[in-house]
């Protein structure tokens, strides 16, 4: 009815999308999200419903125009993270059939470092955009460990494998950070005590896995 009288709220349009998608109605949902959209298209709660949406349904490009789009009215360190999210989710798909090509993993890859950069400048707080960089670095570090496996060259393999451990190593400073930011999180003392062994860094090795409690 309100939508009817032409009532000037975008809450309205919210408020019956929310209506539908708790009916079990998807379609109704998108319809009055779609009208919202076109009438306030710089409203910021309804591209939060949109981009939620899209990425809990898999929709990533979809998501990805959403997010792109809330960006230019209003940069946040959450978006850029979202961002990240997909950009890593592309690089390093869960399932192997979508196994990128090795082009795309570097593009995708450069592209979550971007995101998540741009996160902790917005907010250089945030432990999820430290901690999901550590990742991408630590992704990437694993792909190039992977490569060099077919390099038989001598010479060749230990500057490849030098490569390798250079990027591991860059994952550091990014779980050190989102471990101070914090302290209890076991995924990232996980993660620092896998990179401190691997760089040899036993001291700090042994002190993380007495703070994991093993």
């Amino acid at each position: 009815k309100c939508i009817e009288i032409n009532y000037d709220a975008a809450v309205v349009y919210r408020s019956l999308a929310q209506q539908q998608l708790k009916a079990g109605n998807e379609a109704g949902f998108q319809a009055a999200l779609k009208q919202g959209r076109e009438r306030y298209p710089e409203d910021q709660e309804m591209l939060t419903d949109e981009i939620n949406y899209f990425l809990g349904n898999g929709q990533y490009d979809e998501a990805e125009a959403s997010i792109k789009q809330a960006i230019g009215i209003a940069p946040s360190s959450i978006l850029y993270s979202a961002l990240g999210d997909i950009y890593d989710g592309r690089a390093n798909p869960a399932d192997e059939a979508n196994t990128p090509s090795e082009e795309d993993f570097n593009k995708y890859s450069a592209l979550a470092e971007e995101a998540y950069g741009k996160a902790i400048e917005l907010d250089p707080e945030s432990f999820n955009a430290y901690f999901n960089l550590g990742v991408t670095f630590y992704n990437r570090g694993a792909h190039k460990n992977e490569l060099i496996k077919e390099i038989k060259d001598d010479k060749k393999y230990m500057a490849a494998k030098k490569d390798v451990d250079d990027t591991f190593a860059a994952a550091i400073p990014y779980f050190e950070k989102a471990h101070e930011l914090d302290p209890e999180d076991q995924q990232t003392m996980a993660q620092l005590a896998t990179l401190y062994a691997r760089s040899g860094q036993n001291d700090k090795w042994e002190a993380m896995k007495a703070k994991m409690g093993q």
